[in-house]
């Protein structure tokens, strides 16, 4: 199966010497929650701990692991258990008369091409396997380590090839079903318990396998297992293990561990409690257009405004602006909806970010229905596609729109002003609980299979339960079914095309709009044919609804449909106020229409697989991607509408691929901009795994991406809020350059032009322009950035255009509009242009003044504390103080009459007063 594990007989050795370590010669139990995935490409980092002693002195052994090649990797957990002192040895029977008498041989020859056949492949020192024999249900073993690994055992408690051995006769029997059925399933140590070690160092071994049952804590029959005892060749006893339970798990599940390597690069989100520490302005807000979620009626004060110009005419603006939308029922209309309901969000936003008369006013877009909290159906898919919309305007401009949606209970609406006083970009609200959404890891989840042992139950067992899995799952060896991929001319439909067809399907039917005639159709059918592939391709528009259904009905009645892969997409980005409605109806159909017709065709179907390719710009929002987030949060609404209605499904967010024909599209200020904000691209390997590991996860939504940790590169202002849990900036900031420190504030940034002189001002936001420039277009150095040419002529566009005027923004404190680029013809005009909006007239020779005050203020803390040092700077401190005073009222001129007889202290104190009040 290509999947190199760690033997669960390693893990023991591990907790049996660290129990040696620390005065504990039993091991109680140990349990095996996680396979160890090895791989030549990557080292790995084992973590051994042992807790502290109990008042019985028990002690917790725990085993971990971690890739060491991935800073940002996380630990996992493969192995718990329990460390205790042993009691009295036990009567293991006598193992010196061998083989026993009555025993009946058993042959293990060929044994080992027979297990590599069925998908288990053991290198030469774990084939130790010499000779069985059977005597009622016990079987006997003998089991020896290869002639060179002899001088090896010595340095082991229980050398872990030698044990595994021992485990390949557990059901051992003359068709050699002991390990596998052929049908893709397989057993592995699950649970030891009573693990005792009475010599070390044995390079062979006589081995007594008996079945026991076992019971749970509540003295109910439990799984079946078996004990060991094991003895050298003499019969002298080595170890005991009272008892061994196996699980069967299938070759989908073992392939599926193999992402133990990028399992930290799979996440979900999830909600939480915000932090409600803030109140918003207490002042009415407005509703613009219908109220459609019925705020009035659930208490919520606010004046209902018809359209933009009724409100732009009101006395008082408000604080916010709420927004809702009609709802649309997730029925068979929901892709018509989605087309309809994005539409009219397009054009309200864009019209709302046109409008400079509401450039300081918050928009409140409400929901209902849209996302799932806790496993919910997502009851409006229309509305979900709407969300993916407004992350992208969120991302093109920032603070200017919030995401709330609600539940129908009447506190919930109750709660909008507290939820949106919270500073989050994205909240839901569920009987008054405030809740904000965060990515969180996916963690390698233990195979869940049952556990099994009796050799020759499990056998029958193991018979059935394949043909049960056979009917379960599209992509087991031997499978009839037919798996369906849509987009399959593209990278990511043939790459899951060659992944299904290793995992043994055998039916392939692979639509595309050009069908046979799509580029590398023929190469890509010639290589799955080589594998004893079927394939059948179909050229349709998979949005048109009567062609899918066709398509559909000419699969065969001896191959039914059992798994659908819905890849198609494309890409049309742009920035909001360049998209059009057919822009975005183009990007909607080939996604949603499509994924609608594929849940409505095949809903009454037996279909076990349901997979939507998504993209994480429907969660995260991507600047520039508004129609496609719109299309990629409809297919993640979907399938969890899917799964609340007991129906198959998994929408997999994908983050970008490094090989894929989307980020083969991506420029230098594309990586620079994905750098900035914590992401990495999956290389075709990780990607594949990451979509096998996501089919068999659980969750209806998932988002396979790789995240950096601690770059360089990441700047934290550009890492998406939904990630601030997950990825840190630098462990040390940038130093300052010529141009200021880094990330200071815009009243900083106002204060050093007041004090600076004109060619100083100019350099400074030259400086500040030059770095965001080479930041934006992903040059390496700002030196790169050439002030005089012009924005367009050094690789600018309308995306980057917004990029850049959001870092003005948040730099300079001004608002400056998406048009900047276009509006000033080159970084050296718009240096002009900030200088002018940034410095005021009048203004400049008082901040000018307090500057250079502050900069006084410094120098006199300096000066010595000799008397005749201060006196001398008293007398040119009063003389200045009466120049000052000179030109000002009467009462300035009796304070300066005052001076004369003013003390030092006098004068600093009314320095201090002078500086406060100005």
């Amino acid at each position: 199966m290509g999947t190199v594990l760690m033997p669960g007989t390693a893990f023991v050795e591990l907790a049996v010497k660290a129990g040696d370590d620390v005065g504990c010669d039993h091991l109680e139990e140990l349990t095996i929650e996680a396979p160890l995935v090895l791989s030549p490409e990557r080292a790995v980092g084992l973590q051994l701990w042992v807790g502290p002693a109990d008042e019985a002195g028990r002690r917790a052994v725990e085993i971990h692991s971690r890739d060491l090649g991935r800073a940002e990797a996380a630990w996992t957990r493969h192995a718990s258990g329990a460390l205790t002192s042993g009691g009295d040895r036990p009567d293991a029977g006598d193992l010196t008369v061998w083989p026993p008498e009555g025993a009946t041989e058993v042959p293990v020859d060929g044994l080992y091409d027979y297990l590599t056949a069925i998908g288990y492949g053991y290198g030469p020192v774990f084939q130790g396997l010499r000779a069985a024999w059977r005597l009622g249900e016990e079987v006997f073993v003998e089991v020896a380590l290869p002639d060179r690994t002899e001088t090896e055992a010595a340095r082991f408690g229980l050398h872990p090839a030698l044990l595994d051995s021992a485990l390949h006769a557990m059901g051992l029997s003359t068709s050699h079903d002991a390990d596998g059925d052929g049908g893709g399933r397989n057993r592995l140590p699950f649970a030891w318990n009573g693990v005792t070690l009475y010599a070390a160092g044995a390079d062979a071994l006589r081995v007594r396998i008996t079945p026991k049952d076992s019971q749970d804590s509540t003295g109910a029959k439990g799984p079946e297992g078996v004990s060991l005892t094991l003895a050298d060749p003499k019969g002298a006893l080595v170890a005991v293990i009272e008892s061994l339970v196996l699980r069967t798990v299938t070759s989908a599940q073992l392939d599926g561990a193999r992402q133990s390597t990028h399992h930290d690069s799979l996440f979900r989100l999830g909600w939480s409690p915000a932090a409600v520490d803030r109140t918003f302005p207490d002042a009415r807000w407005a509703v613009l257009g219908a109220d459609h979620l019925g705020l009035v009626a659930s208490g919520v004060g606010v004046d209902a405004f018809a359209a933009l110009d009724d409100l732009a005419a009101a006395p008082t603006p408000p604080p916010a602006v709420l927004l809702a939308f009609a709802p649309s029922a997730t029925d068979a209309a929901a892709s018509e909806a989605a087309h309809e309901r994005t539409a009219e969000a397009l054009e309200t936003v864009q019209a709302w970010l046109a409008d400079e008369r509401f450039t300081d006013v918050l928009m409140v877009v409400a929901t209902r229905g849209a996302v799932a909290v806790d496993g919910e159906d997502v009851t409006d898919l229309a509305q979900a596609a709407v969300w993916g919309l407004l992350r992208s305007a969120q991302s093109e401009a920032p603070g200017r729109f919030v995401l709330v949606d609600i539940d129908d209970a009447d506190v919930s609406a109750q709660s909008l002003v507290t939820a949106v006083a919270c500073g989050e970009q994205q909240l839901a609200v569920r009987a008054g609980e405030i809740l904000v959404p965060r990515l969180d890891r996916v963690a390698v989840a233990a195979l869940d299979a049952e556990p099994v042992a009796d050799p020759d139950a499990a056998n029958r067992e193991d018979a059935d339960a394949a043909d049960r899995e056979d009917a379960d799952q599209g992509d087991t060896a031997g499978q009839p079914g037919t798996a369906l991929i849509t987009g399959a001319s593209g990278f990511l439909g043939g790459l899951v095309a060659r992944r299904l067809a290793e995992r043994g399907t055998r039916h392939l039917l692979l639509v595309s709009r050009r069908g046979a005639d799509a580029p590398n159709a023929a190469q890509l059918a010639e290589e799955l044919a080589e594998s004893g592939v079927e394939v059948t391709f179909a050229a349709c528009d998979t949005s048109d609804r009567s062609a899918l259904a066709a398509v559909l009905a000419e699969i065969p009645a001896a191959h039914p449909l059992t798994t659908v892969v819905h890849a198609a997409g494309i890409v049309d980005d742009g920035v909001l106020a360049s998209l059009t409605p057919q822009r975005l109806a183009d990007v909607l159909r080939p996604k949603v229409d499509a994924a609608w017709h594929l849940h409505e065709l095949t809903k009454e179907l037996a279909v076990r697989e349901f997979v939507l390719f998504s993209s994480a710009a429907g969660t995260f929002g991507g600047p520039g991607q508004a129609n496609y987030a719109a299309a990629n949060a409809f297919l993640d609404g979907l399938a969890q509408h899917r799964s609340a209605q007991g129906l198959p499904a998994v929408s997999l967010a994908w983050g970008p691929w490094a090989e894929s024909g989307m980020a083969g599209r991506m420029d230098e200020a594309d990586i620079a901009r994905m750098a900035r904000s914590g992401l990495a691209p999956l290389t075709q390997e990780q990607g594949i795994e990451l979509f096998d590991t996501g089919r068999a996860a659980g969750h209806a939504v998932l988002m396979p991406t790789r995240l950096t940790a601690g770059s360089p590169q990441v700047r934290p202002d550009a890492i998406p809020p939904l990630l601030r849990g997950l990825i840190r900036g630098p462990v040390r900031p940038a130093a300052a350059g010529k141009s200021g420190p880094t990330g200071a504030s815009a009243a900083d940034l106002k204060q050093r032009l007041a004090a600076a002189d004109t060619a100083e001002r100019d350099r400074i936001l030259l400086d500040i322009l030059r770095t965001a420039i080479a930041d934006v277009l992903g040059h390496g150095s700002p030196a790169a950035v050439e002030v005089t040419r012009g924005f367009l002529e050094i690789g600018f566009d309308s995306l980057t255009a917004v990029e850049l005027r959001n870092r003005l923004n948040a730099e300079t404190g001004l608002r400056l509009p998406s048009t900047l680029v276009f509006d000033h013809p080159s970084p050296e005009a718009l240096a002009t242009h900030l200088r002018d909006q940034l410095v005021e007239d009048g203004a400049t020779s008082a901040l000018a003044l307090l500057a250079e005050l502050d900069r006084l203020e410094r120098v006199l803390a300096a000066v010595a504390s000799d008397d005749a040092d201060r006196a001398a700077v008293t007398d040119r401190l009063r003389g200045l103080m009466s120049t000052w005073n000179g030109g000002g009222t009467e009462a300035d001129a009796s304070g300066g009459q005052d001076l004369e007889s003013a003390t030092a202290d006098e004068i600093f104190d009314l320095l201090d007063e002078e500086l406060e009040t100005s």
